[in-house]
């Protein structure tokens, strides 16, 4: 019984870890690095919560901009265009240290509020992850004013972000139908 459980969780964690590489790094698995996580895995008894934020959390995934252009695609249904979202926004931060961080999701999430009602329920799955793409620096690198004021506007942005993303989606949703609902399109 005990081997069977060994055998079907290596099967799991080797589909899961795949399916990382080829969702998050766009790339089938070399041979060293599917080995490596999943020997990790069960030696160390890593779960799956546990690698993704390392894939996510890669070099070769911020140095590549995936994150990005899958948030556009998803989100907008079209390509990113950096170099123009760059200059009209010079917040593409780095360096920004983990309560820095943090401080923008919660800010982002914000947006929400904006654009739903009701919204933060406990019946609702709505999370904001915030990354910094390194590609620009605040200024300042500690609390002096010139950097609070930066991060502030970095905030207020990623909060009027979310809020005109979701807009968007609403405004460019199209009727569903399925065996169980009937959704029209906004606005009805």
């Amino acid at each position: 019984s005990g081997d069977l459980y060994v055998m079907v969780s290596v099967g799991e964690d080797e589909r899961f870890v795949r399916r990382l590489y080829r969702e998050v790094l766009a790339r089938e698995p070399d041979t060293a690095g599917l080995v490596g996580w999943l020997t990790d895995m069960a030696a160390r008894y890593y779960t799956p919560s546990v690698v993704a934020p390392d894939f996510i959390d890669s070099p070769e995934y911020n140095n590549k901009g995936l994150y990005l252009s899958k948030l556009y695609l998803g989100l907008l249904h079209r390509d990113a265009d950096f170099a123009s979202w760059a200059s009209r926004h010079r917040l593409i931060v780095r360096e920004l240290d983990p309560t820095e961080t943090s401080r923008t999701a919660t800010a982002a999430h914000d947006g929400m509020a904006r654009a739903l009602d009701p919204v933060h329920t406990m019946a609702d799955g709505d999370t904001v992850f915030s990354l910094a793409t390194g590609t620009a620096v605040l200024p300042g690198n500690d609390r002096r004013p010139m950097r609070v004021a930066a991060l502030v506007e970095l905030q207020a942005a990623a909060a009027r972000v979310v809020m005109l993303a979701i807009l968007d989606a609403v405004r460019s949703a199209e009727h569903v139908t399925t065996s169980r609902v009937d959704l029209p399109p906004w606005p009805t």
